[in-house]
């Protein structure tokens, strides 16, 4: 399966994702699950990216996104905490990686394809037995001065 999955990141025909984005999708979809944390905007506006048409379109209306189904745990912080499968990460990694759109959008979505990104980078093909993956977190904080 390894040797498969490394065929398939190897060349890029014209309108297939660029080589990373496409191993960052390979990787997220084997995930069994992951967890999302971030402000309850930041989740409704994921679930409007991954939603073919966009927020105002009739796939939004009739729930169309491929994370509608995914339930978000509010916390006592503000935040909310989401359960992701792998093929439901792959999604939101396709949906906001290359956005366009509105300026504010595609920073938020540039904010969440990088997060998710530096956490599925860390994935190992190989490995058999590793450490699950650590909680995604979108919630800048300041440094220390």
């Amino acid at each position: 399966m390894i040797d498969r999955l490394k065929t398939l990141l190897m060349g890029r025909a014209s309108g297939e994702p660029d080589p990373v984005r496409k191993e960052r999708m390979v990787k997220a979809a084997g995930v069994t699950y992951a967890h999302l944390v971030c402000t309850p905007e930041t989740w409704e506006k994921l679930v409007a990216f991954c939603t073919p048409g966009g927020a105002f379109s009739i796939s939004q209306e009739l729930g169309l996104s491929p994370l509608r189904h995914c339930a978000s745990v509010s916390r006592e912080d503000g935040l909310v905490r989401v359960r992701l499968t792998g093929q439901e990460l792959a999604e939101a990694l396709f949906w906001t990686g290359g956005k366009t759109g509105p300026l504010a959008d595609d920073a938020l979505a540039t904010r969440i394809y990088d997060e998710l990104g530096t956490t599925v980078d860390q994935i190992d093909l190989e490995a058999r037995d590793g450490a699950r993956l650590p909680d995604i977190v979108i919630d800048a904080r300041l440094g220390k001065p």
